[in-house]
C-alpha cells in the first residue's frame, strides 16, 4: 500500500491583515477648523436660538462666540440683550461695567447701564448716567425719555413725570401700542396728582375726624421713645384670664347624625358583638349554641359591667330586679326557682 501524505496546515495570509493592523499606526486627528468658519457656525446657531426663544442656549453660544472673539461687539451686544430678557440684571450689570467694549462711554451702552440700574431700584445711580449720556452728545431719543419719566414717577415727581408723557403723546400715532402704555401712566401720574392737591381732603372727610384738632395735638409720642413709660393694667391684653382657660371641648357627633332627627348611633358599636348588651339580652334566655342552663349561667357569670345584687323580698316579690342590665335577669329566675 502507497504510503498516506499526511497533510500539513499550510500557512495561508488571512491572518497578515490583522497582524498588519496591529502594526498599523493611529489615524492623525484633524486639524481645527478655520476660527471664522467657527463663528460662523455660532453664529447661525445663536440666530436660530434667538428666533426659537431658547435665551439660555443662546447665552452659552455667545460664551463660545466670545471665546473665540473676546471683543466681538455683536456677541457682547446679543448677550446683554438676552441677560435683560432673563431678568438677570446683576449679572447684566457686572457684564456692562467689566468689559472694554460695551461698557465704554458710548450713549447706547451708557442707555443700558441705566436702565439696569432702574430695574435694580437705584433711581439715583440711574439718573445720573442719564445726565452724564446727555453731557456725552447723546439724543434724548423716546426710549431713553420713558426711562426719564419712570424714574420721575419712582422718585414721586409726578409733575416732571406728567410734562415728559404730555411732550411723549403729542408726537406719538394713536393706533400703536405706545400709545396705550402712555395713556395708562399719564392717568396713573394724573390720579397721584390729585390725591395730593385735593383727594386727601375727601379722605379726611371720611373719617369724620377735626382736623384742626389733629393739627393742634401734634405727632404721637410712641412708648419706646420715652424711658420714663410704664405699662399700667390697662394695657394689659384684654382677655389673657380668659386665653388661659381651655375652651370646653365639644361632643363629637358623625356627620350623618343631626340631633333631633337621626337616631344617635349605638354607643356600643365599638364593642365586638358577643359583647353588646344587646347581643347578650337577646341569646341570654336562649342558651345560644350551648343551650339550656349552661348558656344562662354563663351569660350571667359571665357579666363584667357590675356587680349583681340578690334580689330583694319586699313587695315588688320575684320581679325585683337589679338595676344592671346585664346578668340580672338570670340571678332573679335562680332565686325565684329556689323559692
Amino acid at each position: 500500500m502507497p504510503p498516506k501524505h499526511t497533510s500539513r496546515p499550510e500557512t495561508s495570509s488571512q491572518n497578515a491583515p490583522t497582524s498588519a493592523k496591529k502594526h498599523q499606526k493611529a489615524a492623525a486627528p484633524k486639524p481645527p477648523k478655520p476660527v471664522a468658519e467657527q463663528l460662523k457656525r455660532h453664529f447661525n446657531s445663536l440666530c436660530a436660538q434667538i428666533d426659537g426663544g431658547y435665551f439660555k442656549n443662546a447665552i452659552k453660544t455667545c460664551n463660545k462666540i466670545l471665546r473665540l472673539d473676546p471683543h466681538d461687539k455683536e456677541a457682547l451686544a446679543a448677550k446683554l440683550f438676552l441677560l435683560i430678557q432673563t431678568d438677570r440684571y446683576e449679572t447684566a450689570l457686572k457684564h456692562v461695567e467689566g468689559d472694554p467694549v460695551i461698557g465704554s462711554s458710548e450713549p447706547a451702552h451708557l442707555f443700558e447701564k441705566s436702565y439696569l440700574l432702574y430695574r435694580l431700584q437705584k433711581e439715583s445711580e440711574a439718573e445720573e448716567v442719564l445726565r452724564e449720556m446727555e453731557a456725552e452728545g447723546g439724543e434724548n431719543s423716546r426710549a431713553s425719555l420713558h426711562l426719564e419719566a419712570q424714574i420721575k414717577y419712582r422718585q414721586a415727581d409726578y409733575e416732571g413725570a406728567r410734562e415728559i408723557y404730555n411732550s411723549l403723546l403729542d408726537n406719538c400715532p394713536e393706533d400703536t401700542e405706545e400709545h396705550a402704555d402712555l395713556v395708562t401712566n399719564l392717568n396713573a401720574t394724573q390720579a397721584h396728582l390729585d390725591f395730593f392737591q385735593t383727594g386727601y381732603l375727601a379722605a379726611l372727610n371720611t373719617l369724620k375726624i377735626s382736623v384742626a384738632a389733629l393739627e393742634e395735638a401734634g405727632a404721637p409720642q410712641f412708648p419706646g421713645s420715652s424711658s420714663s413709660y410704664i405699662p399700667g393694667p390697662s394695657s394689659a391684653a384684654p382677655g389673657a384670664s380668659q386665653l388661659q382657660q381651655k375652651a370646653a371641648r365639644k361632643s363629637r357627633i358623625p356627620k350623618h347624625v343631626i340631633p333631633g332627627l337621626t337616631p344617635m348611633p349605638d354607643p356600643e358599636r365599638w364593642l365586638k358583638k358577643r359583647e353588646r348588651t344587646s347581643y347578650r339580652m337577646e341569646h341570654g334566655g336562649k342558651g345560644g349554641r350551648k343551650g339550656g342552663k349552661k348558656g344562662k349561667e354563663g351569660m350571667g357569670a359571665g357579666a363584667t359591667q357590675g356587680m349583681v345584687l340578690p334580689p330583694e323580698r319586699d313587695a315588688s316579690g320575684p320581679q325585683a330586679r337589679s338595676s344592671t342590665p346585664s346578668g340580672g335577669t338570670s340571678v332573679a329566675k335562680r332565686g325565684k326557682k329556689g323559692r
